[in-house]
């Protein structure tokens, strides 16, 4: 199975978690909600200082994702490439 290429999500932001990782780089888990489903996704330093003014509570976000397998099994990873600001 080969992995996909970039995909779009959007959805209204209905969380944010701030967070650490071992090594002290900053990452942030935003909770997406897309009508009848809600996926959590982690945001990374290097996307969060970029973004970080339009990853707030009740924003409207464009989130292009890449999927990666993880090996035997099927394991996928899915990657935030991209994030982009949707104003209604």
């Amino acid at each position: 199975m080969k992995p996909k290429g970039p995909t779009k999500i959007s959805g209204r932001i209905i969380s944010t978690t701030e967070g650490k990782t071992q090594k002290g780089n900053d990452y942030l888990i935003i909770r997406l909600s897309q009508r009848l489903d809600e996926k959590e996704f982690f945001i990374f330093s290097d996307l969060l200082e970029k973004h970080k003014d339009i990853l707030k509570k009740d924003n409207h976000v464009s989130l292009t994702i890449n999927e990666q397998l993880m090996g035997p099994g099927s394991l996928k990873k899915l990657n935030v490439e991209n994030i982009k600001a949707l104003n209604f």
